[in-house]
């Protein structure tokens, strides 16, 4: 049997920074719900650029551009346990 315990972390500015090295991030967090835990996710605004960031329920998407290249893409984090009792058999 596992027991969990939800941890509120505040995370500063500076905490932030120091996560980064320094470097150019833009920082987009989502609160969790339920007992799904919340999601940080940092861009480095130095390689990327940001077309959009949509945010589900369970889910955040940031569509990327590289600087360097031009390469688009979209970079997607969920949040959650699956469902296996859902998930179709393949």
């Amino acid at each position: 049997m596992r027991f969990l315990k939800r941890v509120e972390i505040t995370l500063e500015t500076q905490h932030l920074k120091n996560l980064c090295g320094g470097r150019d991030f833009i920082w987009h967090n989502m609160a969790p719900h339920g007992r799904s835990g919340g999601i940080l996710l940092g861009v480095d605004l130095g390689i990327f650029d940001i077309g959009a960031i949509d945010e589900g329920d369970f889910y955040v998407k940031f569509l990327l551009r590289n600087k360097s290249d031009g390469f688009k893409f979209n970079y997607t984090r969920f949040m959650g346990q699956l469902n296996n009792k859902i998930r179709k058999p393949s």
